[in-house]
């Protein structure tokens, strides 16, 4: 999908972002061109490819990426903890006098 949009985006002659961050599958930029822009390079991405479609969230405030919360305050980029409303906080504790192996058969078939 990544070589995807790298072609993409050196084929697309109208607005495009300065400088774009991955992790997988989930791309994060900041958009400095306006809303109606955005959306169109949207639109034009989702037609690129017949079978590859990319999900968009925006905001002019803040907005979600992985487990962070991104925004601009006085012209400067910042991040918070993002929780979701699902998360569990599941810490597995392990004592340290057991052996690694038990370790790793515990963390492989955790329940």
């Amino acid at each position: 999908m990544y070589k995807s949009l790298q072609k993409f985006l050196t084929e697309y002659k109208e607005h495009k972002p300065d400088k774009l961050g991955r992790l997988i599958d989930d791309i994060f930029f900041i958009w400095k061109h306006g809303v109606e822009h955005l959306q169109s390079l949207h639109n034009a991405l989702n037609n690129y490819h017949p079978t590859i479609k990319f999900e968009m969230n925006y905001s002019q405030t803040e907005v979600n990426f992985l487990d962070n919360t991104v925004f601009i305050k006085d012209n400067l980029i910042h991040t918070k903890l993002c929780i979701k409303p699902t998360d569990k906080n599941n810490i597995c504790i392990i004592p340290a006098v057991t052996h690694i192996m038990s370790k790793r058969l515990f963390l492989m078939h955790k329940h």
